[in-house]
């Protein structure tokens, strides 16, 4: 694996080699100190953590177009000082990005053993590639149209999660009415096919339509605000046991991002979503992530600002009606607090010294096991570009 990835950087600098443009190097070392790596209830341990890593970044404009280029790099290795050939791991970062005002094409290629989502607590080995190709028309009487392809592919690389190695293919389209002089409000349509690598009774096509708005709404105040009806129907029958799997599932949902600046050294981002999610939880094939962030950055003096972040999410699993019959409807409460200092001396370097905290409740258990844990991290990271 260190091989692809080290092949995969090169490649990077290759690319760069052929085009003139702007091209950074970047330093990243974070070092912290976790009680609870294995995010767990009881029998927790703790650990010193150095994150190290290395990256490329290269910016140009392709010849004869009016395309902006982008690829980078990261190549990183975190070592754990708690048993430390258990627990210490390589990651990666590549993306590839070419654009303008009408044309959207990038990638996004990434291994890590970070957990996937709030609900996976394990490190798990995994590879996911995101792709997207988005194309948008000028406007005509203040309308435009938007049309797109996305591929979502996830490959878990434990043989315990391998279930959930899957790929989705996603077509878009959209509507557009200009309200304001940089503000739309849209309608928009999906519809995709989840195809599972070895769980292929979870394998289905979805539909979502949604109506939203997005752009400034003041000099101050920026938004992207999306309402949605979403719905799934899986190809075949999933039964064990206790029963049969709904075939078929209906959800409204949401996103949303709301920025407000009410002075220059001051933001405000209040965000949240309502989405479901897949899982291998008991009968289930997906639970419902709800979810409400608010972040709040000030600059204190110069090149000094302090910023707090605050989210509540709630899994909510077992909308099956047959895994509620046999008592395993389970809704799941993560509550995370991160206050941060900043210091950036505008050449490129950067400090952040911060606090994380994070707690699960939960009013289900599972074979003895609880999915309840409080994490506390503390650490600075420090940057450089050059």
């Amino acid at each position: 694996m260190k091989k692809v990835l080290l092949s995969l950087c090169g490649l990077v600098l290759s690319v760069c080699a052929v085009y003139a443009g702007d091209l950074d190097f970047v330093f990243n070392e974070k070092f912290y100190f976790d009680d609870n790596i294995y995010l767990t209830d009881k029998n927790k341990e703790s650990s010193l953590i150095s994150t190290t890593r290395l990256g490329v970044d290269f910016k140009s404009n392709i010849p004869q177009t009016a395309l902006d280029f982008n690829v980078g790099a990261l190549l990183g290795y975190n070592y754990y000082f708690t048993d430390p050939s258990v627990n210490s791991f390589f990651d990666a970062l590549v993306n590839a990005a070419v654009k303008n005002d009408n044309l959207n094409v990038e990638n996004i290629f990434r291994y890590t053993e970070d957990p996937a989502d709030s609900s996976i607590t394990e490190r798990i080995a995994r590879i996911s590639n995101f792709t997207k190709v988005y194309f948008q028309t000028a406007r005509y009487n203040l309308l435009s149209f938007g049309i797109g392809a996305i591929n979502n592919y996830d490959d878990y690389l434990d043989d315990k999660y391998e279930a959930l190695s899957r790929n989705r293919i996603s077509l878009i389209a959209d509507v557009y009415y200009e309200i304001f002089s940089r503000a739309d409000i849209y309608l928009d349509y999906t519809a995709s096919y989840t195809q599972y690598a070895s769980n292929e009774e979870n394998d289905s096509f979805g539909n979502s339509v949604g109506v939203g708005i997005k752009g400034d709404l003041t000099p101050r105040i920026k938004a992207n605000v999306k309402l949605s009806f979403d719905n799934r129907n899986y190809s075949k029958n999933r039964i064990i046991s206790q029963g049969d799997a709904n075939n078929h599932f209906g959800i409204f949902g949401y996103e949303a991002s709301l920025k407000w600046e009410p002075i220059n050294s001051a933001s405000f981002v209040l965000s949240g979503h309502r989405k479901a999610e897949e899982t291998q939880y008991y009968l289930d094939r997906y639970y419902i992530s709800t979810l409400a962030s608010l972040y709040a950055k000030q600059t204190i003096y110069d090149v000094i600002s302090g910023s707090l972040l605050f989210s509540y999410e709630e899994l909510s699993y077992s909308q099956n009606s047959y895994s509620s019959s046999y008592g395993a409807k389970r809704t799941d409460n993560i509550l995370k607090i991160r206050p941060a200092v900043e210091i950036e001396t505008g050449d490129g370097a950067s400090v952040v010294v911060w606090y994380s905290y994070a707690d699960k409740t939960s009013d289900k258990s599972y074979n003895g096991e609880s999915f309840e844990y409080a994490d506390n991290v503390i650490g600075a990271d420090f940057k450089i570009k050059f």
